[in-house]
């Protein structure tokens, strides 16, 4: 096997160990050139030498493997420099550790390359593929807020919303529309746990809720039990569930008509000074509940009353003292508030928690101008 001269202490190398190393070796004097290179290298460029030493014009050598900068730093300054190369298709990490002499002088640098080629193909493969995952979670991001019902669009409703979810994706989604003219329709749901999976359930939920029979969707129990039969039959497991509070309110008679598929967020009346929670009682939608019947509540409403739909992402907001924001802080915003109220619930919300939220947070205020129908 062919060497160059050692370096002059070169007993002190033992050369035979680095011969056994798969590790490709190369090493240089204090003048910067190559002394020594182990089997491995010498292997992996065919036994040949000018490419290993540079004794070739730079453009003919591999990649930047013959920029000897590197070692001529590390002879200068003696600091240990770690970098990556490319030596042809192939991928090193690359360690340069300055060598001392008997006198604490540096006599020469040692170079290691370690082929790190399957470890980086895997870095660029899952730098792409996260790529790609994030431009399909933005665009589902894009979707999912397309969804909303877009503000004081119905005749008769103003509606106004905080909608901030803790991830990219929501777990939330809440909507009002009109199913005839006499009746309008309102809900909101919270699906456990983030990511896809929640946020396609929310599209379900969406797109279900919009295409069902009119006569169906003007019972509010009848609706419930045929979210729940639909969402049966697509045959998710039983990790994926989700809880919906649904209400329709009839122009005509003023009578708000809801159920509810435990949502532990009641939603909230305010009539005058007057706020009523709306509770009932239901199963969440999930496989373990498919027999389940719903009942339905109704209150007469007033002009201008106004229903407060939240999730739980508000009122589990908690403090440094770990407790919880809650049901009767919401109330008495909602209560006392004299102009914006999402202002001052914003407000209140970033005051009292402590660190990022880790749910999402919705909240939609609708108020109902009855006096303003024809």
């Amino acid at each position: 096997m062919q060497r160059l001269g050692l370096l002059v202490n070169h007993e002190k190398l033992n050369t035979q160990i680095l011969d056994g190393i798969a590790d490709m070796i190369r090493i240089v004097n204090k003048d910067n050139e190559v002394v020594y290179f182990n089997d491995a290298m010498e292997k992996f460029f065919s036994g040949n030498t000018n490419l290993i030493v540079c004794e070739m014009d730079q453009e003919e050598g591999q990649d930047s493997f013959c920029d000897m900068r590197i070692t001529e730093r590390c002879l200068s300054t003696g600091e240990v420099i770690q970098r990556e190369e490319s030596v042809g298709e192939d991928y090193y990490s690359v360690k340069t550790n300055p060598i001392f002499g008997d006198n604490g002088s540096i006599i020469g640098a040692i170079e290691v390359f370690r082929n790190k080629s399957t470890e980086k193909k895997l870095q660029i493969e899952l730098i792409e593929r996260n790529k790609s995952l994030m431009e399909e979670m933005q665009a589902a991001r894009n979707i999912q807020q397309a969804l909303l019902p877009t503000e004081n669009s119905i005749k008769g409703i103003d509606l106004n919303y905080l909608y901030r979810p803790a991830s990219a994706l929501s777990g939330d989604v809440f909507d009002v529309y009109e199913i005839d003219e006499d009746h309008i329709a309102l809900y909101i749901a919270d699906v456990v746990g983030h990511g896809f999976s929640s946020s396609m359930t929310t599209m379900f939920i969406f797109q279900t809720l919009r295409n069902m029979q009119k006569k169906i969707l003007k019972n509010p129990a009848l609706t419930m039990e045929e979210l729940n039969k639909r969402f049966l039959q697509l045959g998710l497991s039983v990790e994926i569930y989700f809880t919906l509070f649904y209400g329709v309110f009839n122009r005509k008679t003023k009578e708000f008509t809801y159920t509810n598929a435990g949502h532990n967020c009641p939603p909230m009346v305010k009539q005058g000074e007057d706020i009523t929670l709306l509770e009932a009682s239901g199963y969440p939608i999930n496989r373990l509940f498919s027999e389940h019947k719903y009942e339905a509540e109704t209150i007469q409403l007033k002009d201008k009353s106004q229903i407060l739909l939240y999730t739980d992402g508000i009122v589990e907001y908690k403090n440094i003292d770990r407790i919880e924001f809650g049901i009767q802080r919401l109330k008495e915003i909602f209560e006392t508030y004299t102009q914006h109220f999402f202002e001052e619930l914003d407000s209140s919300l970033r005051s009292f928690v402590y660190g990022e939220p880790i749910d999402d947070i919705t909240c939609a205020l609708i108020q109902l101008n009855c006096a303003k129908q024809v």
